[in-house]
């Protein structure tokens, strides 16, 4: 007979994160600007709120709920959590659970899907830090991308596939790396709603048509010129990668 699960109480202020921001958080704040503003741009007020209300999270003394069972009526205090993205181990858990059961019984058709990478030469990576607002835009070229693909794959130029693309600022080195991942039907959806597989998927297409419309979203805002960008199209490997 299995045992009943017993809730514990996670200890943050215990853990080498939480203490590494408790110590130094200041320290850095105030070191930001003549370090690291001319690489990185100017600090995000949305870093300082993430970072305070992760100090927060999961400690008594910043709220709880007092949780009561209606039949024991046994009694414990659950801590409010900060429920930051992509920062606290805790809270991103949860979400990531949350939302990869969302996806898999509210999204996903039951078709076959590819995880795809898409990156980009290191020579315009401090574009993306510099304005991260163009992050959005890179991801827009990776469905963009996708589009022209599938209905070069399918007589019915209606035809559309389908994909989930999220976006990663960091390598494995914790170095800045903007690139894309994203789970992409293997095939797509004629205007009869009939699915078509693809072909064996031809990844070097691909990254040729991503690097056309990165290019082109860099040069119509401003941000690359029309000659250096030629000068990219030229290069051997290319930097860009499916």
């Amino acid at each position: 007979m299995a045992r009943p699960a017993i809730y514990r109480s996670r200890r943050p202020r215990e853990t080498a994160f939480y203490q590494c921001l408790e110590h130094y958080w200041e320290e850095f704040r105030q070191a930001y600007p003549p370090l690291y503003e001319p690489d990185y741009g100017p600090f995000r007020p949305v870093v300082e709120k993430t970072v305070e209300r992760f100090l927060e999270c999961g400690i008594l003394r910043h709220g709880f709920a007092r949780i009561r069972c209606g039949s024991c009526h046994e009694e414990y205090l659950l801590a409010f959590s900060c429920k930051t993205r992509y920062f606290c181990p805790s809270c991103q858990a949860k979400r990531v659970a949350a939302f990869v059961e969302w996806v898999s019984e509210e999204i996903l058709e039951a078709v076959d899907h590819r995880q795809l990478v898409w990156t980009i030469p290191r020579v315009l990576r401090p574009t993306f830090r510099r304005d991260r607002r163009l992050l959005g835009e890179l991801a827009r070229c990776a469905w963009t991308t996708l589009q022209d693909y599938a209905q070069a794959q399918s007589l019915d130029r209606a035809a559309a596939g389908g994909a989930i693309v999220a976006i990663q600022t960091y390598g494995d080195q914790l170095n800045w790396h903007p690139h894309l991942h994203s789970l992409v039907s293997n095939g797509v959806w004629d205007r009869q709603e009939q699915f078509q597989p693809f072909d064996p998927l031809d990844s070097e297409g691909l990254a040729r048509l991503f690097q056309h419309h990165v290019l082109e979203m860099l040069i119509s805002g401003r941000r690359l010129s029309r000659d250096f960008a030629h000068r990219l199209r030229s290069w051997h490997p290319s930097g860009f990668q499916v």
